[in-house]
């Protein structure tokens, strides 16, 4: 194992490799899936960590991320889901021993060598890896995202990194969004850990480059750019007001002085401008909007269908009719033919 990844492993909480059990459809033997990094992008497209090969699951279906000893998953907008015990989930955290559903595939976190053989759950509940609040500030190390190509004078050039894991790519999970054909919807992931932050390739179109470099998965030092598309970001570590940027985005306020930091909603700026939308409410939110989505999806169906028997239904009388036509046009043929030879016969001598 190269020693980055090791460094990687450890940072995340863990002793050794990634250790996942694999369960076919119907199978109750478990496979054991070790993979020496404490990360794993989940799909059927060749180059992913953990390649599943059944039509029903995407090119890249999900994105596992060890931290500090626990599992966190985030489904990469799939066209089957994710599911969780109690259904599917757009993320959630996996407790070890626990499974999730990607089409016929049962995946269970099985390592057991993360601490000291207790699982450390996060300090703040069951809050997303996505929450800036979902660990202490003080246990992960700080870091801010300057954005090289933007007009200072029009919008922040400074983002401050509070989350435990940041994605960046044009979807809407994504809490910095990045525009352009060359950005995949999940391009790439900032990981906090408390020795440093790494950038993770999550295999987006292009790839990720930093300092001009290709990388799957790099621990980022002070000063290094960031490359995504045509996009490029400086990381610099220690908080957001060292920099005394007067472009500095907003940020959500200091943690010692918020008694009930659990239920405080995060402030800050996506690219665009406007106001994210918080961790508690993006879940409700895609829920309803899958509804809806699965709502339209199925009155297109039905319109479909609908069209479908009425064309066929009106294909169906237009041949009867054309039957019809042709029966009369045989009749009047023979009709012809007959007279034809009736005239034949009385014109004979």
């Amino acid at each position: 194992m190269p020693p980055g990844d090791h460094y990687f492993l450890s940072a995340c909480g863990l002793r050794g490799a990634l250790r996942l059990g694999l369960e076919g459809y119907g199978d109750a033997e478990i496979e054991c899936r070790l993979l020496p990094q404490p990360f794993a992008v989940v799909g059927r497209a060749p180059g992913v960590d953990l390649r599943l090969e059944h039509p029903v699951i995407s090119r890249r279906h999900a994105y596992l991320q060890v931290i500090a000893g626990r599992l966190f998953c985030v489904d990469l907008r799939s066209r089957t889901g994710t599911h969780w015990e109690e259904g599917a989930r757009p993320m959630g955290w996996l407790g070890r021993g626990e499974a999730i559903r990607i089409g016929p595939y049962r995946l269970r976190y099985l390592d057991d060598d993360a601490g000291e053989g207790v699982e450390p759950p996060p300090p703040r509940g069951e809050l997303s890896a996505l929450a800036s609040l979902a660990f202490e500030p003080a246990a992960l190390t700080e870091g801010t995202l300057e954005f090289l190509d933007r007009e200072p004078a029009l919008e922040p050039t400074l983002w401050p990194i509070h989350r435990p894991v940041v994605l960046l790519g044009r979807s809407l999970y994504c809490a910095v969004q990045l525009s352009g054909a060359e950005v995949s919807r999940f391009h790439c992931s900032l990981v906090r850990t408390p020795q440093g932050i790494w950038v993770v390739d999550l295999l987006g179109r292009g790839g990720t480059l930093v300092n001009g470099e290709p990388g799957r998965s790099i621990r980022l030092a002070d000063g290094d750019v960031l490359q995504v598309g045509s996009h490029r970001l400086r990381l610099w570590y220690g908080p957001p007001a060292a920099r005394r940027s007067p472009h500095l985005a907003p940020l959500a306020g200091p943690a010692a002085a918020e008694p009930e930091l659990a239920t405080r909603p995060e402030v800050g700026v996506l690219l665009n401008g406007r106001p994210e939308v918080t961790d508690a409410l993006l879940g409700p939110l895609l829920s309803e909007l899958g509804r809806m989505q699965q709502q339209m999806a199925d009155q297109y169906q039905q319109a479909l269908l609908t069209m479908f028997r009425l064309f066929s239904n009106m294909h169906q009388e237009q041949m009867a009719l054309i039957r019809e036509e042709l029966a009369q046009i045989q009749r009047l043929t023979e009709q012809q033919q007959a007279l034809q030879a009736e005239l034949t016969q009385a014109q004979a001598p």
